[in-house]
């Protein structure tokens, strides 16, 4: 037996022996709690997201690529067109650099919002969130990210907004390099 067939065989008795457990102990009348198990792992993201997030932290560019058959823009970088199937990314042509500059088509207010223990009013900042089509890119290449704090009766659809970056030590090959967007015209 393999290494892998012998850990799903324990794994599978295991999860056996605890929902006989959990039925055991919940029709006994004891109240079960759930517990988050933190299981933290590192997983590869792949040639073209490699390259996408590198980039992001060491140039502050954001690439995608262009199907050579459809000339659709790919964003993220996926080793396949999703449209017409065929593999993308492995030619230095297929890669293109979007501007960090957009137009927001939709946003959305969030709020992170809690309430303060000792007072009981609800706390929290608003934390506007755009849907940004990119310049360089086609109908479909929308980036979802933070946008400045302003007031939010300014916000509309049709807004000019540009990147901001966070400073290059500070970056680390994550969307989050990218701080947020500036309202670069009302």
């Amino acid at each position: 037996m393999s290494a892998c067939g012998l850990i799903s065989r324990i794994l599978s008795a295991i999860t056996r022996v605890l929902v006989k457990s959990y039925r055991k102990t919940f029709e006994s009348g004891n109240v079960i709690v759930d517990t988050i198990v933190r299981l933290p792992f590192r997983e590869s993201a792949g040639l073209r997201l490699s390259r996408f997030f590198n980039t992001l932290r060491d140039e502050a560019k954001i690439l995608a690529l262009k199907c050579p058959k459809c000339q659709r823009v790919i964003f993220p970088p996926r080793p396949v067109c999703g449209f017409c199937r065929v593999t993308v990314g492995e030619r230095e042509e297929d890669w293109l650099a979007l501007r960090d500059e957009g137009t927001v088509i939709s946003f959305q207010v969030a709020t992170e919002r809690e309430v303060d223990r000792v007072t009981g009013r609800i706390v929290g900042q608003p934390n506007p969130c755009g849907f940004i089509r990119l310049d360089g890119g086609d109908e479909w290449t929308i980036l979802v990210h933070y946008l400045e704090m302003i007031d939010i009766d300014r916000l509309h659809r049709g807004m000019r907004v540009k990147a901001v970056w966070k400073p290059r030590d500070e970056r680390r090959g994550r969307m989050s390099d990218i701080a947020y967007f500036r309202i670069i015209e009302d």
